[in-house]
């Protein structure tokens, strides 16, 4: 999902054409005309065909990592017969980089209080300050049901294209069952219906990165959020830890925000982009929820220009 005309891209099978080009045949559901007539809630889901691609670490990705094509000009078709040579030729993506670092919005969390740049959206929580770290305790309220209940630490949020990032530590057990969805992380807000989250959540017995969008519904039957997945978090001593970044810049006129996790604040894998309308007023927020009885720990908020 790359921020273009369609979203939920899945379902999908893989062959090998003639020419030993890989190819994925896959649907997702297009965002113009995302239902069936008469049937809002159900989704329409046009067939998509796109080149296989192996990256340099040898994993699959669509398009050389560019996702969904929603050109209207003609794709390579695959080589349908034997002897014939494919027209594909593979151009691979690279992740966005940061460049000059916004001091203004950035902290280490190396104070004994809390900079001027932040302050409280809903309620302050028992938070604090302590080791490099900005920690907070979890509460038994999702964001996507029950934001008002949310304690956000908030900063205005750059008005220019921008890269935010922080490392994240929760004190969940290394595995099992029980805790499921007991979550904190990186929230870009505009209102309580209105908002991004990268978080790092417990399910059932596995700990997973997810990238949400929550909106205002466009009309009666809409849904008001959806989720897509990221990379795995890394198992460290004091709990499970992640590097977090969001990337927002604008296309076309369009807010397109783009999600990157890492296991060791090196390696980052891409996740999706969604495309959103917070505004000029939107917020960065850090936040810990939906179970109570565990604590968030953040080690920094950095803030950056886009290269």
């Amino acid at each position: 999902m790359n921020g273009n005309g369609f979203v939920g891209p899945g379902g999908n099978v893989v062959f090998t054409d003639e020419a030993g080009r890989s190819y994925i045949l896959y649907h997702a559901v297009n965002l113009s005309s995302p239902y069936f007539p008469g049937f809002v809630g159900t989704t329409a889901r046009p067939v998509l065909l796109d080149a296989l691609d192996w990256d340099s670490d040898g994993w699959p990705v669509t398009r050389g990592g560019f996702g969904p094509s929603d050109s209207t000009a003609p794709q390579p078709i695959p080589a349908a017969q034997p002897g014939a040579v494919s027209a594909y030729t593979a151009v691979f993506s690279s992740n966005d980089q940061p460049l000059a670092p916004i001091a203004a919005l950035s902290d280490e969390f190396n104070a004994s209080v809390l900079s001027s740049q932040w302050s409280f959206i809903h309620s302050t929580p028992a938070y604090q300050l302590t080791g490099g770290t900005y920690q907070v305790p979890t509460v038994g309220f999702d964001t996507t049901n029950a934001m008002a209940q949310v304690p956000l630490l908030a900063e205005a949020a750059p008005a220019t294209d921008y890269v935010v990032e922080t490392k994240l530590t929760l004190n969940l057990p290394a595995s099992g069952a029980g805790d499921d969805f007991a979550q904190a992380g990186l929230l870009l807000y505009a209102d309580d219906a209105d908002y991004l989250r990268l978080d790092l959540f417990s399910n059932s017995d596995t700990r997973q990165i997810e990238f949400i969008k929550a909106e205002t519904p466009p009309a009666t039957g809409y849904p008001t959020w959806g989720s897509t997945d990221l990379g795995p978090p890394a198992i460290a001593s004091r709990g499970i830890e992640a590097w977090l970044r969001i990337v927002k810049r604008t296309v076309d006129g369009l807010e397109a925000y783009t999600a990157y996790s890492s296991a060791d604040g090196t390696n980052w894998v891409r996740g999706g982009t969604w495309t959103h309308h917070l505004g000029a007023a939107a917020k960065i927020c850090l936040y810990a929820g939906n179970r109570s009885g565990f604590t968030a720990a953040f080690d920094y908020i950095h803030v950056s220009t886009l290269k």
